[in-house]
């Protein structure tokens, strides 16, 4: 793994930047709050949209696939609920319960990355906080800032297995750019900037969306990439003993996280109308006529809840881990 990543084409490590840090003091008790958000109310909202949008189609598709004649139960819970509780509208209601889904999945997607920006943008400052406490300055290579804090630290005792292994730090970060970067396309969105360390992590390109197919298709990668054990406080990832090389490793995942949450928040947060109004165009061009669920349609809602769950645990794992770490360096002895 080449670890040069010079903050070049997203400058968010600028001495001048910094200059209006909150007290060193105030940045360690931030941290140690946890890792709440303003943004967790919103993540929430919209799994919650998620879920009722997911029981509107388990009981519509129901309805769709009932024989022409009969009283069954299904058409009165609808038709008790407010929804189509007819063969003839229940398809269409079972597609629109999926597109729904699909938009609200946009809302999840753009809330964790404004929450994981906003606590790696916390572990950011701290860090090189401590570094100028410590007689080391940023500067333009963030590789290099680190190296020189390794330096600093090495030796330092942690009471406890607080600090994120190297190499766990590493494969986190790329699990969560690779999974951004398909949840993004699954929108028509991307990154085509040319900052080397974010497209080594594989957060870089596009693809189309121009179907409930391609949807699909880069909902079910972002998911798949998502896919991974959630790290919790003192389990195996983490290390009481930190090398250097874990030091370094552990400022490289840092970079690309804080980098892709930032640019993911701002891309979606900017064409959020667009990306949702090319959702309807494409539900209303694959659906209107058809008389059966597609099967795009069946396997998102299908699959929706456990690509939120991966999504969510990545989150709560980069909020989790990155913030002890971060305390972790300062407290060490």
């Amino acid at each position: 793994m080449g670890l040069t990543y010079k903050a070049n084409s997203v400058k968010i490590y600028s001495e001048r930047k910094y200059k209006a840090m909150n007290k060193y003091s105030e940045l360690m008790l931030d941290i140690a709050c946890g890792d709440a958000s303003e943004y967790d109310a919103y993540i929430e909202q919209a799994i919650g949209k998620i879920n009722v949008s997911n029981a509107i189609f388990a009981l519509e598709s129901k309805i769709a696939e009932l024989p022409e004649d009969g009283d069954f139960m299904c058409i009165q819970e609808a038709a008790d609920a407010g929804l189509p509780a007819n063969k003839a509208d229940a398809t269409g209601a079972s597609c629109e319960a999926v597109r729904q889904q699909v938009v609200a999945f946009y809302d999840l997607v753009l809330n964790t990355a404004k929450k994981v920006k906003e606590a790696c943008d916390k572990d950011m400052k701290l860090l090189i906080a401590f570094g100028k406490k410590n007689g080391v300055s940023v500067g333009d290579n963030f590789e290099s800032f680190m190296g020189q804090l390794a330096e600093k630290i090495g030796g330092a005792h942690f009471s406890d297995k607080k600090f994120l292994k190297g190499k766990s730090a590493v494969k986190l970060a790329r699990t969560y750019a690779r999974g951004m970067r398909y949840f993004m396309n699954a929108y028509g969105l991307g990154y085509s900037g040319n900052d080397a360390s974010l497209k080594e992590a594989g957060f870089d390109g596009n693809r189309s969306a121009d179907s409930i197919r391609a949807i699909e298709n880069a909902l079910e990668d972002g998911g798949k990439s998502m896919a991974v054990d959630r790290i919790t406080s003192k389990d195996s990832h983490y290390t009481d003993s930190p090398k250097s090389k874990d030091f370094v490793q552990f400022g490289y995942a840092l970079y690309v996280i804080l980098n892709v949450s930032k640019i993911t928040a701002e891309t979606m947060g900017s064409n959020k109308k667009a990306a949702t109004a090319n959702v309807a165009k494409v539900f209303n061009a694959d659906t209107a006529n058809s008389r059966k669920i597609t099967r795009s349609c069946e396997s998102i809602n299908d699959d929706i809840k456990k690509w939120t769950s991966n999504l969510t645990a990545v989150t709560g794992s980069i909020t989790t881990a990155f913030g002890d770490s971060v305390y972790a360096i300062n407290e060490a002895k």
